[in-house]
């Protein structure tokens, strides 16, 4: 079972400074880097035409602009290719995101509740009590890995888009583990 050891030590002081006076820390462990999974692959396969599209009008632009007529055509392949690399980037590097946010991010269980730390841009921390912890949903992957999920809900953006989210412990070892520790707090809390 995962506990606290030298692979979690930039993160063991930030989950130790959280907790409450006599509680006690039952596990901690990082997410799973899934290289592989779909939400790591597909950003930069999207964001492929749109950086080869930037990178072309660029090249285009350098190859007209040098010629002595080429001024209009070289403007307007710049002001074309700014926007496919502003959206082509950012998908590009999604999956460089990803994986940052997930080492910067811990799963606790004490004797009292479980938390999620994240210290990506700012120290972000949420805790789980016993009656958050009651209707878990267990998503257990062929070899053991898995995510224990404690909250879902719907967020919508600016043109009214709804993303379902979902919070808990994403990409765990041994998920059928974890919950059983999460659901042994759930008893002792009453």
């Amino acid at each position: 079972m995962g506990t606290l050891n030298g692979s979690l030590s930039p993160l063991q002081p930030l989950v130790e400074r959280e907790l409450e006076a006599g509680e006690r820390l039952i596990w901690a462990h990082r997410p799973l880097v899934r290289v592989l999974s779909l939400s790591m692959v597909l950003p930069p396969l999207l964001a492929l035409p749109w950086v080869a599209l930037g990178v072309g009008g660029l090249w285009f632009s350098m190859r007209v602009g040098s010629g002595t007529s080429g001024g209009f055509a070289a403007t307007l392949a710049v002001v074309c290719s700014l926007p496919a690399l502003l959206i082509g980037g950012p998908l590009l590097a999604a999956p460089l995101w990803a994986v940052r946010r997930d080492r910067r991010t811990l799963y606790a269980i004490t004797d009292r509740r479980a938390i999620v730390l994240v210290a990506a841009w700012r120290l972000v921390v949420r805790s789980y009590y016993s009656e958050h912890l009651r209707n878990l949903k267990r998503m257990e992957r062929r070899d053991g890995s898995g995510d224990i999920v404690f909250e879902r809900f719907t967020t919508t953006d600016s043109t009214d888009s709804a993303h379902p989210e979902r919070r808990g412990f994403l990409s765990i070892r041994n998920v059928r583990q974890v919950e059983e520790l999460l659901r042994d707090v759930v008893k002792r809390s009453g």
